[in-house]
């Protein structure tokens, strides 16, 4: 007879057991290219807790982005205004950490901030758009996907630009 997880089981673990995580310390650098160099030398400077926290912020807003919550349920709310108390300068990149996080602004969006909406297509614009080359690192696609969405959804809502 086969065991069947019970529905407090969770991908295949046995109830009290933890999935094994190797530390980010200790975890081998996978990364090539041109600026990998330059990533490992940008992370030396990032405070690990700062990075952590800003994070799990983030995370909080993934179930309003991913359309599992609306945006005007109380949980998305407070998810969002925990990200602007902690973060308040999300949209200006006043956070220490070089990926723009264009998710959040997105998101902004989907919240109806109109306000920091902006911001943040002004502060892409200045540091990703406006700039020779366009689109340095840490620009990517999916960033480019996010950021893309956000403006679409200003667009169709009417946000002013």
């Amino acid at each position: 007879l086969a065991h069947r997880p019970q529905p407090d089981q969770r991908l295949g673990m046995v109830h009290g057991q933890h999935a094994q995580r190797e530390p980010a310390d200790r975890a081998e650098d996978r990364r090539v290219g041109a600026d990998a160099e330059r990533e490992r030398e940008d992370d030396d400077k990032r405070p690990a807790f700062a990075l952590q926290q800003h994070s799990d912020a983030v995370a909080q807003i993934f179930p309003v982005v991913f359309g599992v919550v609306a945006p005007s349920d109380t949980r998305a709310v407070n998810a969002y205004a925990s990200l602007n108390t902690y973060f308040p300068s999300w949209d200006t990149f006043q956070f220490n950490d070089p990926f723009p996080w264009a998710i959040v602004g997105y998101a902004s969006a989907l919240m109806g901030d109109s306000e920091r909406a902006n911001q943040y297509r002004q502060s892409v614009e200045a540091k990703y758009v406006n700039v020779t080359p366009q689109f340095p690192w840490p620009w990517y696609d999916e960033e480019a996907g996010w950021f893309m969405r956000m403006m679409a959804l200003q667009q169709q809502t009417a946000m002013t630009l």
